[in-house]
């Protein structure tokens, strides 16, 4: 029968259950706790909180269902709020973003002045939702949600959390301008680095950490923070949130140059997509697609997925700048720069450089430029100050740009941002060949065309191909690249066990059993003898 006492020991066990089996086991134990309460209200609350861990398995329809049983329940404020919240992120599974960040103030409002840190974390959540979706698709925008956070009783807190400082960092890089949001974003990222606990709460904090670190061009810090949740996710069974955190390492495998590696983590995302019932997004994959120069694939992704409109034109405008069509990638480019979204626009100011120089559009450049030069000074990182370079480079004199190619060049090899240092060899040799220097071009232009094509980056390889054969070098051919029949599960597998894992890891890992492990194991060493 019903036992309150039982029912408040399960609640109590809940985070350890957790900590020990994941989500599924924490959602488990609430869910019990909720059977064996007598108290309707108490009912209404361990509901919605195996709601909760429900969504961050990847399971809204459970946690609709769960939600709908507290609904009569719901008297108490906070709960209530907590409902509410959950229901929001049960709409963005169904990528419904419109009313999210609305619905998610009005709940952190409730709460402000009885539960101000719970406040903050679901006004996080709405700047998330608001940033994921492009502030386009959502009735409140970007600026209007920045203005009521610095507003907020609730935002002042005297030992803030990473939530608390990404929450007020980007109120403050919207509202205020970039150069005081600074200090704050970074330091989200350094409490982020060296937080014990990775609660993953609602919505993923893979984008917005990624999206951080993006805005300060901090590579080495934006990789960790990835590599920290993927583990995380893996090691709690967060399936849902993994889906957005593989989507984030994907992107830095791929600007690390790792393209087989990144289009592993697209295999896996779909899969895991398929086991969860749910779509599978294209966004992150668009970019991947058009630096390896598959325009027809990379153009049916970009209309797969509604919203996100910045995100895809700046990869699409990768593609283009590849395929040498510069008036088409600015086309693309410039809505992003006039939004200034934090963590998208950054991204391409030095596309904008390039394209506005070689379509002759000197205003575009020059307005990029302007604003890498009052940005990137401020971060002080070896991937922006190598990006800054090589567009100082791109618009300078000829007696300051070779110096200004061999500075961008010297940082970017600092960093893990190995597609962008193959483009500096790019633009550098091209520079070189056009004052008919072709012994030096021809070392620069061999660099870019070996790291491009070891990539899988065909459209940036071609055109160095093209520029090396004019220089009277006649470059080696592409090797295409053997599969040997492997399927993606198999490659995912392949992959691990070369790296060293054991069958249960590599079990583990893909949430697989061991025996399906040896299955696939069997079949990879016979195909590839």
């Amino acid at each position: 029968g019903l036992d309150e006492e039982v029912a408040a020991e399960l609640e109590r066990a809940s985070e350890n259950a957790r900590i020990r089996g994941g989500y599924a086991e924490q959602a488990a134990f609430l869910s019990r706790a909720a059977d064996l309460s007598p108290d309707p209200e108490d009912q209404a609350a361990r509901l919605v909180a195996a709601a909760r861990a429900h969504l961050a398995l990847g399971e809204p329809r459970a946690a609709r269902a769960l939600l709908d049983r507290a609904e009569r329940g719901l008297v108490d404020p906070v709960p209530r709020a907590l409902a509410r919240q959950a229901r929001a992120t049960a709409q963005i599974y169904s990528g419904r973003f419109t009313d999210v960040p609305t619905i998610l103030l009005e709940a952190a409002e409730s709460i402000a002045d009885r539960e101000p840190s719970l406040a903050r974390k679901m006004m996080f959540e709405a700047l998330q939702a608001i940033v994921f979706s492009d502030d386009r698709a959502t009735t409140l925008t970007l600026r209007d949600l920045a203005r009521e956070v610095l507003a907020s009783p609730a935002a002042e807190t005297p030992a803030p959390t990473y939530t608390d400082l990404f929450l007020t960092g980007y109120a403050t890089r919207t509202a205020v301008g970039y150069r005081a949001a600074v200090p704050l974003m970074r330091a989200a990222l350094a409490t982020l680095d060296t937080a014990e606990n990775l609660a993953e709460e609602c919505l993923p904090l893979a984008v917005i950490s990624a999206f951080t670190a993006e805005d300060v061009w901090d590579d080495k810090v934006g990789r960790r923070a990835w590599q920290r949740l993927e583990a995380h996710d893996r090691a709690n069974g967060a399936l849902g949130t993994l889906r957005t955190t593989l989507m984030v390492g994907a992107t830095w495998e791929m600007r690390a140059g790792r393209f087989a590696a990144a289009s592993a983590r697209h295999d896996e995302l779909a899969e895991l997509s398929d086991v969860l019932r749910q779509a599978h997004p294209k966004i992150q994959q668009v970019e991947l697609l058009a630096w390896s120069g598959r325009e027809a694939e990379a153009r049916a992704a970009a209309t797969a997925d509604v919203g996100f409109d910045d995100v895809i034109n700046n990869s699409l405008a990768i593609l283009e700048i590849g395929l040498g069509r510069y008036a088409e990638a600015l086309v693309g480019l410039l809505p992003s720069f006039e939004r200034d979204m934090p963590g998208v626009a950054n991204r391409s100011l030095h596309d904008i450089v390039e394209a506005g120089v070689r379509s002759g559009d000197h205003e575009a450049a020059k307005a990029a430029l302007a604003r890498m030069q009052e940005r990137v000074p401020v971060s002080g990182t070896p991937w922006g100050l190598g990006l800054l370079a090589r567009c100082r480079a791109l618009m300078a004199d000829d007696e300051q740009a070779e110096e200004l190619y061999r500075e961008s060049a010297d940082l970017l090899a600092r960093t893990q941002i190995t597609v962008e240092l193959a483009r500096t060899h790019l633009v550098y040799g091209e520079w070189l060949r056009r004052r008919r220097r072709r012994s030096d071009a021809r070392a620069q232009l061999r660099k870019a065309y070996e790291m491009f094509t070891s990539m899988g980056a065909t459209a940036f390889a071609e055109r160095a191909r093209t520029e090396l054969t004019a220089t009277g070098e006649r470059p080696r051919g592409r090797d295409e690249q053997v599969t040997h029949g492997l399927t993606a599960q198999e490659k995912q597998v392949a992959r691990l066990a070369a790296a060293g894992a054991t069958n249960d890891e590599i079990a583990a890992r893909l949430f697989l059993s061991t025996s399906t492990i040896e299955y696939h194991l069997t079949k990879i060493f016979r195909k590839l003898a």
